[in-house]
């Protein structure tokens, strides 16, 4: 297996590889808050033939240089959850995040899974989301809720669509008998586009699981999500619509979804 190759197939060739003395250095096309790429390291352990992936050892160490310290508090706790999620750990002398050891086939679905976890863990910065984040959300579940209940089972407590892909948390999952899964992202943040994206890529390469990604977006103009952002997740999720002013039809895109159009 080349290692190279199938990261850049796991990631829809958005990355680049390079070679360094301990392995692989990998810069994806997502971005931290700061306008910076997010890249992670993958090193060999020659003798026991096992992989890791870590970052640069600066993620935990700025946030908590920033006052916001993970390592106390509830915050802790959730850290520690996103870690056993992501099956990693933390070396808090190196400041290093990294996974367990790995077989090289798991690598290209664990790096996914790696990077989610760091956009998650980064996003404990927020202590309290803004009321108009939790309006839109609340907004668009009821919608969602009340155009599509009699057609689908409607679910928004933490269900994954796949025990395969149980760490990627969609707000509502939609499901029925005969029809692909629908998992919704309500784009709260540049993060949960990420995540959406990032789920995507893990259902189609890794998992293999027949499903639709799709995002709801305030409104044109998002002062929520980065118009560079919006434009990435209507170019690869399988839609990507603004709810406010088009509530109904925004709804109605979504429930198309899960009847794809088969072509003869």
């Amino acid at each position: 297996m080349n290692i190279e190759k199938t990261l850049c197939e796991a990631f829809c060739d958005g990355i680049t590889v390079s070679r360094v003395p301990a392995g692989f250095a990998v810069s994806t096309a997502f971005e931290d808050a700061s306008g910076d790429r997010i890249g992670f390291y993958v090193t060999r352990d020659a003798a026991a033939d096992r992989y890791r992936i870590e970052d640069d050892g600066s993620l935990v160490p700025t946030l908590i240089a920033s006052g916001v310290n993970i390592l106390t508090g509830t915050r802790q706790q959730l850290f520690g959850a996103l870690l056993k999620q992501g099956n990693a750990e933390y070396d808090q002398k190196a400041g290093e995040l990294r996974t367990l050891p790995l077989a090289e086939h798991d690598v290209p679905l664990a790096a996914m899974r790696f990077v989610a976890m760091m956009m998650r863990i980064a996003g404990l910065a927020i202590a309290h989301p803004q009321t108009v984040t939790a309006t839109f959300r609340d907004d668009a579940i009821e919608h969602i809720k009340t155009d599509l209940s009699g057609v689908f089972r409607v679910e928004t407590e933490h269900t994954a669509v796949s025990p395969m892909l149980a760490e990627f948390e969609p707000d509502v999952l939609l499901s029925a008998d005969g029809k692909r899964p629908v998992a919704v992202f309500i784009a709260m943040s540049d993060q949960r586009l990420y995540e959406a994206i990032l789920m995507q890529m893990a259902a189609r390469y890794e998992a293999q699981i027949e499903c639709a990604v799709v995002a709801l977006i305030d409104r044109e103009g998002s002062k929520l999500t980065s118009r560079r952002m919006r434009q990435r997740a209507r170019n690869r999720l399988d839609a990507a619509s603004d709810f406010y002013g088009e509530e109904t039809a925004a709804v109605a895109r979504i429930a198309r979804e899960a009847t794809p159009t088969t072509v003869h």
